[in-house]
């Protein structure tokens, strides 16, 4: 199946066909009682695998311009959505890995300022609750913190300055709340945030961000 990433970039082409095909696979894993658990495997398999082909499409796809339909606000609603469901954090690493793509490529001007600063606060919300997951966390963890972190930083280059000021003015605020003083491992992960974000911030942001808190 990852050959498919060899002959057609296009990332309408992942929508049109692959995304379709996992949700008919979901839908079966979810609903079919009559699955033996050996097939439920082979399906979660295959589930896993066309998402894996996900961030391929996202580096490989040409054109992120605005008059490309190539990533759409159809597109952006149908990954945002995958994030909402927690249940689907298994695939989020492959999603997000999409993500970071999207952010580095050459024409990722419509796409930073479309819509990266709603993925990028959706980003920040999961890292902050990532150790509140527990169980519910389907895949390896400190991979997914990984790529979230890269990607927080990725969308730092892309967004405009004053979204980076205010999600760095957010977490500030956040890190000197009385009632998340105690919260140590929220307080490590706000910290985190705060690195990737203030190695993308400008020098005259910075200075008044932290002139506002004096």
């Amino acid at each position: 199946m990852k050959k498919a990433k060899a002959f057609n970039a296009d990332l309408n082409f992942f929508f049109e066909y692959f995304k379709p095909i996992s949700i008919t696979l979901y839908k079966r894993m979810d609903k079919d009682m009559n699955l033996t658990n050996t097939m439920k495997t082979v399906f979660n398999n295959l589930f896993l695998q066309i998402w894996e082909l996900f961030p391929a499409f996202c580096k490989r796809t040409d054109d992120l311009s605005e008059n490309n339909n190539n990533f759409s606000k159809d597109h952006a609603s149908q990954i945002y959505q995958i994030l909402e469901i927690k249940n689907l954090n298994r695939i989020w690493k492959s999603v997000i890995s999409g993500l970071h793509m999207l952010a580095k490529h050459k024409d990722n001007g419509n796409f930073g300022k479309t819509f990266a600063p709603r993925f990028s606060k959706k980003l920040l919300n999961i890292y902050m609750e990532l150790d509140q997951m527990g169980p519910s966390l389907e895949c390896n963890k400190q991979e997914l913190a990984k790529i979230l972190l890269d990607t927080i930083q990725g969308f730092a280059n892309v967004v405009d300055g004053n979204v980076l000021a205010g999600q760095f003015q957010t977490c500030m605020q956040i890190i000197s709340d009385p009632k998340h003083v105690n919260n140590l491992e929220l307080q490590a992960n706000i910290l985190d945030i705060v690195i990737r974000l203030s190695s993308s911030l400008p020098l005259e942001i910075k200075e008044q961000v932290f002139a506002e808190r004096i």
